[in-house]
């Protein structure tokens, strides 16, 4: 795909479709873990890095503890 020029997100697409975890995403799942924080998570990691999936249905990251619990589906 470099060779052929394609775009960045093309890769990025092609990355996912492979099976890609961003360091965001492996981030956030290691919150959900108790092995880090949201605030580390927000500290350490892009808030724009861009997320396609292979479905490219669009991804909402949460960016509050209690967006994190919501989305783990523990109780506030």
């Amino acid at each position: 795909m470099i060779m052929q020029n394609e775009s960045a997100t093309a890769l990025r697409r092609q990355a996912r479709i492979d099976g890609m975890v961003t360091m965001r995403e492996d981030a956030w799942n290691k919150t959900k873990q108790g092995i880090t924080t949201v605030e580390e998570v927000n500290r350490r990691t892009r808030v724009d890095e861009p997320l396609i999936m292979p479905s490219e249905t669009p991804i909402i990251i949460p960016h509050t503890a209690g967006e994190v619990m919501a989305a783990a589906g523990a109780e506030r």
